[in-house]
This record gives structure tokens, sequence and C-alpha cells, in this order.
């Protein structure tokens, strides 16, 4: 083996940030997403922003606000 890789598993924003960036050893990606992951927000430590933003994200999960700014901003990367 050459010390290549013959496959790459990551997040689709990023995959898809990449390969708009095409190499020569780029190769076509694999649609479909094996799981769901959501996003963090980090803050530092003791932050007086931490419950107000624990509870916009609950609020904005529960209302489908959430749903709606991920199809708008990442729907794309999962359609070919």
């Amino acid at each position: 083996m050459g010390g290549g890789a013959d496959a790459v598993v990551f997040d689709a924003p990023s995959c898809k940030s990449t390969s708009s960036s095409p190499s020569e050893h780029q190769r076509d990606p694999v649609d479909g997403t094996i799981t769901r992951e959501n996003y963090g927000i980090a803050l530092p430590i003791g932050s007086a922003l931490r419950k107000k933003t624990n509870e916009t994200l609950l609020d904005i999960t529960a209302d489908g606000t959430y749903d709606e700014l991920y199809s708008k901003y990442f729907e794309d990367v999962h359609s070919g």
C-alpha cells in the first residue's frame, strides 16, 4: 500500500465544502448519511450565556425552527 486511505467518513457540510475544491486525489463522494449528528455550541466554563443558549436550543427544536434552519443551510449536502 502507498499509505493512502481507501475511504473517509466525515460530516457532510465539511465534505461538501472540501469537495468544491477538487484535487488530484479526490474521488466522488458516496451519497447517504450513516447517522444524523447534531452540532454543539462551546461556551467558556461558567458562561452567563449557557442557560439562555440551552433554553433557546430546546425552544427552536420543539417548534420546528431548528429543522427549518438545517434544511435551509445543510439539506443540499444530502442531495446528490
